[in-house]
């Protein structure tokens, strides 16, 4: 994906609160950046479920160069930062956390 370097800051989070990462691709970014977006994930390019219960953060510019991108599989993502590890729920926390909606 070609992305511009101007464009990058539109995926990088703009403060340290209300932050949560994709739970697909693990792209963290505030829940104003994830609402303009409309909810959907400039990775996965779907609807995105986001959560706030992520471990640690890698900040990632060049994913096709770096060491760090091959090792947690993120090397076809855009520059941003990442969750290093998002626990998955299991099918009843899913089903609980929909019917909360």
């Amino acid at each position: 994906m070609a992305l511009l370097l101007r464009d990058v800051g539109k995926y990088v989070p703009t403060d340290l609160k209300n932050q949560s990462a994709c739970m697909n691709c693990k792209l963290i970014m505030n829940e104003g950046q994830w609402s303009r977006l409309h909810g959907r994930c400039p990775n996965c390019r779907s609807e995105v479920e986001t959560t706030q219960d992520y471990v640690g953060m890698i900040s990632l510019m060049m994913p096709q160069e770096s060491w760090v991108a091959k090792w947690n599989d993120i090397r076809n993502c855009i520059p941003g930062v990442y969750a290093i590890n998002v626990p998955q729920l299991n099918e009843e926390e899913m089903t609980a956390k929909s019917n909360t909606r």
